[in-house]
């Protein structure tokens, strides 16, 4: 062999140092072993290395600490490394395309899901469709022991470098694909585990039965995964009852799976996806609807957690969209909530929904839960660091802090978290926070791709009101008038896009226009709300037609209102505000008691 000698792969490389791809690729990162690409800006590019230098390199290893040379590879006969082992702490082969091959590995296997699509298009199949992939991503994090990052509109790995790359989303170890489909015969739910970085495929079955047992179907797959993945605390006994039980033993545990039902009645998995689906719709009829077909479930089967957690979500709806601010409706989903959690411990979607119930109490009783729903954040992120619904509620609650003591950390941390919470489930009409967040920090483009996306799933008004907003401090005046132009229901929505309307009129410098818009406001709503946004958006108009004393006193007035709370908020949006550009330095804004703002 040639002293020039170029090896043009890894599996070169590894073969002519006697060793396996993975310690060949963990020695190019680790230890310093030459290996070049063809192309050095692309992570993906194929590699090669001489064997001149493969030779020095092997000449000059003489750390105490470093990996074992080839030639006692070659004496022991073992392999290098435990290929479960290495599943966990080894360096995968850069899948997403985004981070070098030094990326650190957490301390948790971390799997990808590609969510299943439905078998029909019809909106009920779609929907069951996402309460399933809801269902497998909860059982496959087997309590917090796996990360499990949901890919959504992914079928296979090529596509992974879709993901945004600032959410901070780790490399996976194992891809966990599931498809549904459908013949001549009844669907059947096809599911395939693989390693991430060699394609291997570990397990893969096809359930011609999953829509007649589902549970039992769940509870199949968990303990299949269990076996194939390593994680911490593997002397737990797969299927115990006790701290790592699985939910699906839980449920396994409850007369439907037993067989105790009658054949004719519908099984809870079934009324539990329509009840959710009818439980998110904001309305108060299918709110009502929804909580009869979950009570139908635990009728079949009283242990069945999602249909406790699916009635909390119904009282809390009294509150949330029906407008009852009676703490009453609260307790009733506390105690919902607590009778899941003794059923199924730590699911993502108990500790989603305790937090959200903070926050309405905290709105409701005018208190501070901040306390309590960080306490409860910080348990639940630890457990599940990627579930979308949880991510985007704690990134809410970040955003929250930031508005109350303007840390920069805080509105850092929510734009991840809620970024994190977009890639999860684009289209969820809660990613319409995450438009503000990357509003406020002048993000432009990002916040209408968001808005875009909501708006697939969710052609609402506010969601149009949101892209307006973004179009107007973005400068795209037009854009942001024909958008506010639609938003006609409820009144509250209406008086706001007028404002805007007015904001507009008067960064063109049309008085008229601008002073007839703030009489209609007047005749609509003859009292201004006790809410900054009323205050702020009517200084802007006055600051636009550099009416900056009239301004000053307005923006005074809103202040005094807020005490603490909502202050940087406030201040964020008079900084991207161009009304507010002869103003921003003026006397009485400098003259805000605005604490510094924290790191």
């Amino acid at each position: 062999m040639s002293e020039d000698e170029i090896f043009r792969s890894w599996k070169e490389i590894a073969d002519y140092l006697k060793c396996d791809v993975k310690t060949c690729a963990r020695w190019a990162s680790e230890c310093g072993l030459p290996v070049l690409r063809f192309d050095p800006d692309a992570k993906r590019s194929r590699v090669f290395a001489r064997k001149v230098e493969l030779d020095a390199w092997l000449a000059n290893r003489r750390s105490p600490k470093a990996e074992p040379e080839p030639s006692a590879v070659r004496r022991s006969g073992r392999p290098l490394t435990i290929a479960l082992a290495a599943l966990i702490i080894g360096t995968p082969l850069a899948w997403f395309g985004l981070k070098p091959l030094l990326t650190p590995k957490p301390k948790t296997p971390v799997l990808a899901y590609y969510p299943l699509s439905a078998a029909d298009a019809t909106p009920a199949g779609k929907y069951e469709a996402k309460e399933i992939n809801d269902q497998l991503t909860s059982i496959l994090s087997f309590g917090g022991r796996v990360s499990v990052i949901p890919i959504p509109g992914q079928t296979d790995s090529a596509a992974a470098g879709n993901i945004h790359r600032d959410t901070g989303l780790p490399d996976p170890d194992f891809l966990f694909l599931a498809a549904i489909t459908a013949g001549d015969g009844p669907p059947s739910l096809n599911v395939v585990l693989k390693e991430a970085d060699s394609g291997k495929v570990l397990w893969n079955s096809v359930f011609t039965k999953a829509f007649a047992d589902l549970n039992a179907c769940f509870k199949e797959i968990r303990t299949e995964i269990r076996r194939r993945i390593p994680m911490a605390g593997d002397s737990v006994r797969a299927g115990a009852s006790g701290p790592g039980a699985s939910v699906i033993d839980e449920y396994a545990a409850g007369p439907y799976i037993r067989g105790v039902v009658d054949n004719g009645a519908e099984d809870p998995w079934s009324l539990y996806a329509k009840g959710a689906r009818l439980a998110d719709m904001g309305d108060a009829t299918a709110n009502d609807l929804a909580m009869d077909i979950f009570r139908q479930a635990l009728d079949a089967d009283p242990r069945f957690a999602l249909a406790y957690l699916g009635l909390a979500k119904c009282y809390a709806n009294y509150v949330n969209f029906q407008g009852f601010k009676e703490a009453k409706w609260l307790d009733k989903s506390e105690e919902m909530l607590a009778k899941a959690q003794v059923i199924d411990p730590d699911r993502p979607d108990y500790y989603t929904l305790r937090i959200k119930n903070l926050l309405m109490r905290e709105f409701i009783l005018r208190g501070d839960t901040s306390a309590e729903y960080f306490t409860l954040a910080a348990k639940a992120m630890a457990l599940h660091p990627y579930d979308g619904r949880l991510c985007g509620i704690v990134g809410y609650c970040r955003l929250k802090r930031f508005d109350r003591e303007g840390r920069a950390s805080d509105l850092a941390e929510a734009a991840r978290l809620q970024g994190i919470a977009f890639n999860v489930d684009p289209t969820a009409l809660g990613n319409a926070n995450y438009c503000e967040t990357l509003m406020l920090k002048r993000d432009f483009g990002q916040a209408l791709n968001v808005c875009a996306a909501v708006e697939r799933d969710h052609p609402l008004q506010i969601i149009a009101f949101r892209r307006g907003e973004i179009l107007y401090f973005q400068g795209d005046l037009a854009g942001s008038l024909a958008a506010f132009r639609t938003c006609t229901t409820p009144i509250s929505l209406r008086i706001g896009a007028s404002y805007y309307e007015a904001m507009i009129a008067a960064r063109r410098g049309d008085k008229v226009e601008a002073f007839a818009l703030l009489q209609e406001i007047d005749l609509l709503s003859p009292h201004k709300e006790a809410i900054y946004m009323d205050h702020l958006r009517e200084a802007s108009v006055y600051a636009g037609l550099g009416q900056n004393g009239k301004a000053e006193a307005i923006l005074g007035e809103g202040f005094a209102l807020l005490g603490v709370s909502g202050a940087y908020m406030m201040k964020s949006y008079i900084e991207i505000d161009p009304n507010f550009d002869g103003l921003r330095r003026g006397p009485v804004l400098a003259k805000m008691n605005f604490r510094k703002p924290a790191p």
